[in-house]
């Protein structure tokens, strides 16, 4: 780490320390546009849905929010889901709240996402159907997707 006494200008070679402080109080959202999304069987298929992710990074926190939205044509593939993350994380055990819409029941189903940290992706999506069955979630749990349903995702980390 370096310190700069006060006062004193900040040398050019040294400006590089600052290189992770450009936007301190986390205003920007930053889009993370090649999210791979897979499945621990076969792979889905985006078709005409719409998956978006954004970060915000702070000093010391990154801000993360995942949206996946079921399109006419989108398959989800065989097993549990897989999200890549756009950032490497400081510790373990990081997770995620989100929240499962069927847009053809009007429901919501609250699901909680494991983040790793050495490979930065999103793995164990749990969620649990009406009836209180609990699983990662998948094209057929915890619900059968269809257009128009949506899965997001939002957490919080440390850098």
């Amino acid at each position: 780490m370096t310190t700069f006494a006060s006062h004193t200008k900040v040398p050019a070679a040294s400006l590089q320390a600052l290189a992770d402080v450009t936007d301190p109080l986390g205003t920007t959202w930053v889009s993370f546009g090649s999210v791979a999304w897979t499945a621990t069987g076969s792979a889905p298929v985006l078709g005409n849905g719409q998956l978006t992710a954004n970060y915000m990074a702070t000093a010391h926190t990154y801000i993360y929010f995942l949206r996946l939205v079921w399109g006419s044509t989108t398959t989800g593939g065989t097993g549990d889901w897989r999200f890549n993350a756009a950032f490497n994380l400081a510790n373990a055990n990081n997770y995620m709240g989100g929240v499962i819409f069927d847009t053809s029941a009007t429901k919501y189903y609250p699901a909680a996402a494991y983040l790793l940290d050495t490979t930065p992706h999103i793995q164990a999506i749990g969620s649990w159907t009406a009836a209180g069955v609990v699983g990662n979630v998948s094209a057929t749990h915890p619900i059968t997707f269809a257009s128009g349903d949506i899965l997001t995702l939002v957490g919080s980390f440390q850098k």
